[in-house]
């Protein structure tokens, strides 16, 4: 199923490996989704400490950044 958010192509670098670009539609979705996950990550930690809320946020970014930097192979 494809809702036509980005659209795949050889990468101009490496032709080997595909890449993805945000279509008109993709960019709208992203900018009507920032400010909704922007509240959503403030509002995680509200009810913690500041201390808290970092060493909280700190394992969950380390998880992220992992998952973003080696993408799941099919």
């Amino acid at each position: 199923m494809s809702l036509g958010l980005v659209v795949r192509a050889l990468a101009p670098r490496d032709r080997r490996r595909n890449a993805g670009t945000a279509t008109r539609a993709g960019g709208e979705t992203v900018e009507r989704c920032a400010a909704p996950a922007e509240r959503a990550d403030a509002e995680l930690p509200a009810p913690l400490s500041e201390a808290e809320g970092r060493r909280l946020m700190e394992p969950l970014t380390r998880v992220h950044e992992r998952k973003v930097s080696r993408p799941r192979r099919r």
